[in-house]
């Protein structure tokens, strides 16, 4: 799976870079930079609610009323590496909060990343289980439409997996992902097209692909 994603970024290395427009009209690198302030913001003030909701605006959640447990989900993450239904059910805004709380080791998981994963899963016949996203929360219509034709008709029959057991798996992968990168080539992620040399690129790489793949 990671020398599929490997292969795929140096097939887009000419198209996908800190330059790149991301989200929202900011760039890789602006949306980098945002996310390292806003968790030197937690640093020195703490996780509050309003610094939550500056990250779920940003993030396009308009909707989250689950403010009150964020700190036992972030304790149950941290300490027991874990989440539980209620949070896997909602990821794609407690996914948000996390990859700002600690962008090095927590990543965004939505819609988007689920299709691109899931994609090179079938595309290439990996044997591993795919995300089991529930698709019909996105807004999105033109990717429920591509993700729903992507799991009609897979080569071959797939288990699934649930969020709740998935995302810390996710975040590992996306660290050993970079691991894989950087050990290919030292410079991958150089200064000069990039901000930070960090794992959350790939993610973002990730995002990319939802419209290239």
């Amino acid at each position: 799976m990671v020398h599929h994603i490997y292969d795929l970024f140096l097939n887009n290395i000419n198209n996908f870079s800190g330059n790149t427009n991301y989200w929202k009209g900011n760039t890789v690198n602006e949306t980098i930079r945002f996310r390292h302030d806003i968790h030197q913001r937690i640093l020195n003030n703490g996780f509050t609610i309003e610094i939550q909701k500056e990250i779920l605006k940003w993030g396009g959640i308009h909707v989250f009323n689950q403010f009150h447990i964020v700190p036992d989900v972030l304790n149950r993450l941290h300490n027991h590496r874990s989440i539980d239904t209620n949070t896997a059910n909602a990821i794609s805004s407690f996914s948000k909060l996390f990859a700002f709380y600690c962008p090095q080791h927590y990543f965004i998981l939505d819609a988007r990343v689920s299709y691109v994963i899931n994609n090179i899963i079938i595309n290439n016949q990996i044997e591993t289980p795919l995300i089991n996203f529930n698709i019909k929360r996105s807004r999105n219509r033109n990717l429920r439409r591509r993700y729903e034709a992507m799991l009609d008709a897979p080569p071959f029959n797939y288990e699934f997996i649930d969020i709740a057991d998935y995302y810390i798996r996710y975040c590992t992968f996306i660290n050993e992902t970079y691991n894989y990168f950087i050990n290919d080539n030292p410079n991958i992620f150089n200064e000069e097209e990039f901000i930070f040399n960090s794992p959350e690129i790939i993610e973002m790489f990730l995002f990319y692909l939802a419209d290239h793949i």
